[in-house]
């Protein structure tokens, strides 16, 4: 009897592609990362300083600062399991490797755009374009807390550096203020963004889109709330983390001023339109600028970017290629591999079902038009 090819009965172009992707991903990735590691002016400095810092008996800090990295992305999986509950039940694990993939995507596009394509990887079908507008707004309550603090932490950072002294550059502030007040009154409002967006004609081309915007008027404000929590928790675990590897670098600075440092670092680094791989030096030179006023050891600085930008992004981003390369691209495969279910909480359904009348009414007015 011969054996039956496991992959008998599916188009051969699926696997062809699937080959080609994977095999396309995984070099583009080891090469990128490779450069961008061992390719540098100053690595060999980097590694000299943080080879001082293990033998200084420094290295409690370093310990600590990796062992809050998965706390930092459990804090994601867990925004994102709440974010999808109104449309199915997403297992721990099942969503940690959809989220991990989203970083090894991240790497390559400016504002961690990535992860929308890495998530929606792991998801069947017809849940894809849900899981893209759920990541957006995870991703909208971060940017809320990370400007919120850096506001924050800017003024406080003004205050012991002098950098708003003068009547000039007090409109960054402001804007940054303004800024943040703006995305909290909208998050919080979703709903009034949805009826805005129902009204634009040029998206009822895409009745399939507006559909599933529609169905985020779901989202409750006591449910934004939790996901602003988890952000601000998530905010907090990769300030301390920064904080941490300072400390190991042997940096010594009064704990309010690191961390108005720190927040004035986050939110700066918001501006810089590159990917992660790419723009790590802009990053380190913006560290530099505002690490500046405590310590002229440039060195120091690159060295606790460059290991941060290791710990938070390089790691997971590892991890999430081998889910990559072991993920199949068979519907029945992405399915198994999202391990959703749709009869799992039947209050799920309940509430999924009561927007179906409002989508139904929508794709009316859709045909109509």
């Amino acid at each position: 009897m011969s054996s039956r090819n496991p992959n008998q009965g599916y188009p051969l172009n699926i696997f062809s592609f699937e080959r080609i992707f994977k095999g396309t991903l995984g070099l583009l990735f080891a090469a990128l990362v490779w450069y961008d590691i061992f390719h540098r002016d100053n690595f060999k400095n980097i590694v000299a300083a943080f080879m001082t810092a293990w033998h200084n008996s420094e290295t409690l800090w370093l310990i600590l600062a990796v062992v809050l990295m998965p706390l930092n992305w459990f804090c994601e999986v867990f925004k994102w399991q709440i974010l999808m509950r109104n449309f199915t039940v997403l297992r721990f694990w099942a969503a940690l490797r959809s989220i991990v993939a989203g970083v090894t995507f991240s790497l390559f596009f400016p504002n961690r755009v990535g992860e929308f394509g890495g998530r929606i990887l792991f998801l069947a079908p017809e849940l894809r374009i849900k899981g893209t507008l759920t990541t957006f707004i995870g991703s909208w309550a971060q940017q809320f807390i990370l400007v919120a603090f850096g506001a924050f932490g800017l003024t406080l950072y003004a205050a012991y550096s002098g950098f708003l002294y003068s009547p000039e550059k007090e409109w960054i502030l402001v804007a940054v203020s303004l800024g943040g007040v703006a995305l909290l009154g909208c998050f919080l409002k979703i709903s009034v963004l949805v009826n805005i967006f129902k009204h634009i004609k040029f998206l009822y081309r895409f009745p399939k889109i507006i559909q599933n915007v529609i169905v985020i008027r779901s989202y409750r404000t006591q449910t934004l709330l939790r996901i602003l929590a988890w952000s601000f928790i998530r905010y907090a675990i990769y300030t301390l983390q920064y904080y941490c590897i300072i400390r190991f670098f042997g940096l010594k600075v009064f704990f309010l001023k690191a961390l108005a440092s720190i927040a004035t670092i986050y939110l700066l680094q918001t501006g810089i339109p590159l990917p992660p791989l790419v723009g790590l030096m802009a990053r380190g030179e913006i560290a530099i600028q505002v690490w500046g006023v405590v310590t002229q050891n440039q060195l120091i600085i690159l060295a606790a970017t460059f290991t941060l930008w290791i710990i938070n992004l390089i790691i997971p981003a590892l991890l999430g290629m081998f889910f990559l390369l072991n993920l199949r691209f068979t519907k029945k495969n992405v399915s198994h591999e999202f391990e959703y279910q749709k009869t799992a909480n039947s209050s799920i359904l309940t509430n999924v079902d009561v927007h179906i009348s409002s989508v139904s009414t929508l794709s009316a007015e859709v045909t109509a038009r």
